[in-house]
């Protein structure tokens, strides 16, 4: 049951980001700040992190966020900043 609500989101995901490239995937529409590219961080970490500290019991601390600021995963200026944009 886990294993086919991640396929399905991941699925629907990959739908939405197909074909996308470059500023297109960074680009956020007013007025939110999420874009399709923060959206993949973020939920590339949150399935790492709860697949991790859940299933495995490991440490997994974020990758993309922390708690002084965490919601960097998803802010374009962070996501600029990290790939050199």
């Amino acid at each position: 049951m886990l294993v086919g609500f991640r396929t399905a989101r991941r699925a629907t995901l990959e739908l939405k980001c197909a074909g996308l490239e470059g500023d297109l995937a960074r680009r956020s529409v007013e007025p939110s700040t999420l874009s399709l590219l923060g959206r993949v961080r973020h939920l590339a970490d949150v399935e790492r992190r709860w697949f991790r500290q859940v299933v495995a019991a490991q440490d997994a601390p974020p990758r993309f966020s922390s708690s002084a600021e965490p919601d960097a995963d998803l802010l374009r200026e962070r996501i600029d900043g990290a790939i050199g944009v």
